[in-house]
């Protein structure tokens, strides 16, 4: 018999998360440690967002893990992308079943410093940096989704999908 929360049988985690770009066509990406008491274990760059709060929609939670993590609440574009992973979070030593939705999303101004709203949100947050796509796809640590260099671009443009992407890990 398994328990929930292992690999073998991860916790559901539906989430939703935003590409949050600045005037300069920056992206804020947060640099995470999955399990903070042991940080140089693993480092994810990751965009704004998380869990969905029960009988919340994606969009809804897209909208409040931005405003909690930043401070900031702009017009979200439509759902550019999805996601569905199973990952291990080392804090609370448990494995997720997430799919997640990425919503775009423009603030005013280059580099607009944050003013999170829910302190406790930000406990494995080491830092975070507004980054061009070129320095994206020099980074040396992992970004989330693995694919986010290349899927950037057309949402830098505004170019939209029809669809949903599928972004893989």
């Amino acid at each position: 018999m398994t328990h929930a929360g292992t690999e073998a049988d991860p916790i559901p985690r539906p989430g939703a998360r935003v590409l949050l770009l600045d005037a300069d066509d920056r992206l804020l990406l947060f640099r995470t440690a999955p399990n903070p008491k042991r940080p140089d274990e693993e480092i994810i760059w990751m965009t704004p967002g998380g869990a969905s709060d029960p009988g919340e929609t994606p969009e809804q939670t897209a909208r409040r893990e931005l405003f909690e993590e930043t401070g900031f609440s702009p017009d979200l574009g439509p759902c550019v992308w999805e996601r569905d992973w199973v990952w291990h979070y080392g804090a609370h030593g448990t494995w997720y079943d997430t799919r997640e939705y990425f919503y775009p999303a423009r603030v005013d101004g280059s580099a607009p410093d944050l003013h999170p709203h829910v302190e406790d949100e930000m406990v494995s947050l080491l830092e975070h940096r507004w980054l061009s796509l070129e320095e994206i796809e020099a980074c040396e640590e992992m970004v989330s989704p693995l694919r986010l260099a290349e899927l950037l671009p057309p949402i830098i443009a505004g170019d939209y999908p029809a669809e949903p992407i599928q972004t893989g890990q």
